[in-house]
């Protein structure tokens, strides 16, 4: 088949992908790629501020009719924040834009308590998705708002109406929800940032729930149930038959897991099974201290649901430290055959320590692992040794080091990302992370602490990870520190110079040659080295912030001088300081303290693409594209 004929619908799919100039050219190539290459040109609207929504409003503006003649081709439009839309102006937009597939609107831009009242949302009976933030929008009851609204998109398939704060919890009812689905018979996935209410006859929930018309098509739900769990879960047994994700069960410890026995049997009694195609949950617990929550768990469990994603938050005080390793036993592990992706997050402060590896049982599926548990530890090498398959380990709040056995059991492991923050390792673990596994080629560790014990002649930290080839390496507001010494032993020693040290592009590590001697800074061998002077200024023990500057080979040469000084004995009192007192490459405390400088050098196959600047704030969306992007 020749370029000139493919369909319509390919070409202009294939210029949503191209940059604006090779749109444009793509327009020139023949008659027949002009028009659907135009029409990628216009596939995408953004409506960035207020000036841009009054043009388009006024009848008598350039723009006004630019976009009433074009705005035919226009398939997504997105409304940025803090743009205030009134129903007119809705209005307005269905008129120019009528063939739109996809509305977002972002927070604060819904005008009013009249919101829908104006604007014929039949026009836009093509929308398939609607995205609104509803934060901050004053109306007595969002949900009615969104029903009337409904009515006019019965093609709609995608639905979030999300709202991220607020004092006043939005409520939904059986009928309203029921009235959702009966306006949207093409629904697949809803997202309702809202609380289901409470039934208020209990004794006559589960006869309205067992004749309700199943949604065989939604696959994606999302509410913040709080009350009437068990009658909520016998409500989506019924209604959602192929549901494959739950979003957000609030687990409470108020009784009601005892008081429902009779849903409780209805939900086991269900043929088909009820949630056979439920992959992935979330849930939150609330003051929870009898761990009664963990009986849905085993009901989900003895129903033979095939989880493959489970993400749990805890918010609250935890003084039990068996209610953490409940969760392991009665949770994780109830699904260690077929579960994928496990994020564990605690949101409290608990001061004991305790051991996330002790309970952990083999995990042959698992490749996402995310802990978030203060003063948690984990033995890596456990960890990696019955979780085979994990790619991504992200740890917070959390030390990960090695078992006292770590070398007993060097199998290879295809560990690819590793995420620390605010989390405490050592210098072995990171070699022995190199060795184990060949295949980790990213790493961020951010405001997180690795500490090594120097050699018995200088202060240098080595840190060997020859065989690992980073894509991309982040050492943010990170340190690497030693143990003090004297009367200062309780308190560690940070390292001011960071090396980050690999072959030349001539000489690459390989497995028969990462022994080589070439590691030494003083060595002949070419070395591409980046040396880093960093600075720390502590505020606790466990709060600092880090300013690193990256030294010219002139500094490099003074260093490295120094350093051979250092290590010789010939400059560690303050006396033979005196001549560096001008030199900015040195911390000011050295040269009035007889504390030694320390080092660290990070020795790797290779580094692509590294980042030790301050101030980093993680981001989670770049770091999951470049986990989207793994076999």
């Amino acid at each position: 088949m020749l370029a000139s004929e493919l369909p319509f619908e390919i070409l202009r799919n294939i210029g949503r992908f191209l940059y604006l100039p090779d749109q444009l050219e793509s327009c020139l190539v023949c008659r027949t790629w002009k028009i659907p290459f135009q029409d990628s040109m216009w596939d995408v609207i953004d409506l960035q501020n207020d000036e841009m929504m009054d043009k388009m409003s006024d009848v008598s503006t350039r723009v006004h009719a630019f976009y009433r003649k074009n705005g035919y081709r226009v398939r997504e439009l997105l409304i940025w924040p803090n743009i205030y839309i009134d129903d007119q102006e809705i209005f307005t937009l269905q008129q120019h834009f009528p063939n739109l597939n996809c509305l977002i609107i972002s927070h604060s831009c819904l005008g009013g308590p009249n919101f829908g009242s104006i604007a014929d949302w039949n026009l836009w009976g093509s929308l398939t998705e609607l995205n609104v933030d509803i934060t901050g929008w004053c109306h007595d009851n969002p949900a009615d708002a969104f029903l009337n609204i409904s009515l006019g998109l019965p093609n709609l398939e995608r639905l979030m109406l999300n709202r991220f704060n607020g004092n006043q919890p939005v409520v939904v009812t059986l009928d309203q929800l029921e009235s959702f689905h009966s306006n949207l018979p093409q629904l697949k996935y809803l997202v309702l940032d809202m609380r289901p209410a409470a039934f208020e006859n209990e004794e006559d929930a589960l006869e309205r729930i067992v004749n309700v018309k199943p949604a065989t098509k939604l696959k994606h739900l999302q509410l913040n149930v709080f009350n009437s769990l068990y009658q909520w879960l016998c409500y989506f047994a019924i209604k959602y038959p192929n549901l494959q994700v739950m979003v957000t069960l609030q687990l409470l410890d108020n009784g009601e897991f005892e008081q429902y026995p009779k849903e409780k049997a209805f939900i086991s009694s269900l043929s088909p099974p009820a949630f056979q195609y439920l992959e992935w949950i979330d849930v939150i617990t609330k003051k929870n201290p009898k761990q009664l929550h963990l009986d849905i768990w085993k009901q989900f469990y003895f129903l033979n649901i095939k989880l493959k994603r489970i993400t749990w938050a805890v918010w609250c005080d935890m003084t039990d430290i068996g209610y953490l390793e409940a969760i392991v036993k009665e949770c994780m592990n109830l699904f260690s055959k077929t579960i994928e992706t496990f994020h564990f997050l605690c949101d409290f402060d608990y001061r004991k320590s305790w051991d996330f590896t002790t309970h952990l049982e083999y995990f042959p599926a698992l490749v996402d692992l995310y802990i978030k548990a203060p003063h948690s530890f984990i033995e890596l090498d456990v960890l990696l040794d019955r979780c085979v398959s994990l790619k991504v380990l992200k740890v917070v709040d959390s030390k990960f080091f090695l078992s006292t056995n770590e070398y007993e059991t060097p199998k290879n492991h295809g560990l690819r990302m590793l995420i620390g923050l605010d989390s405490i390792t050592t210098c072995n673990t990171l070699e022995y992370l190199s060795a184990r596994c060949r295949r980790l080629n990213y790493m961020c560790l951010v405001r997180s602490i690795i500490s090594g014990e120097h050699s018995s002649n200088n202060s240098r930290i080595s840190i060997d990870m020859s065989y690992t080839h980073f894509k991309k390496l982040q050492l943010n507001d990170s340190r690497f520190t030693l143990p003090s010494e004297g009367k200062d032993g309780n308190k560690d020693r940070n390292a001011n110079y960071v090396v980050l040290s690999q072959p030349s592009s001539s000489y690459q590590i390989t497995d028969s040659n990462h022994d080589h001697s070439a590691w030494d800074i003083y060595s002949d061998i070419t070395m591409e080295d980046t040396w880093y002077f960093v600075t720390y200024k502590m505020f606790t023990s466990e709060g600092w912030s880090s300013t690193p500057w990256i030294m010219s080979k002139k500094d490099i040469t003074t260093v490295v001088e120094l350093l051979r000084r250092q290590d010789s004995g010939n400059i560690n009192t303050i006396n033979g300081k005196n001549e560096y007192l001008d030199f900015k490459m040195v911390p000011e405390e050295w040269c009035t303290k007889n504390t030694p400088l320390a080092y660290v050098v990070l020795k790797c196959g290779s580094i692509s693409n590294y980042d030790m600047s301050p101030g980093y704030e993680f981001n989670h969306y770049t770091w999951e594209m470049i986990y989207d992007t793994f076999e």
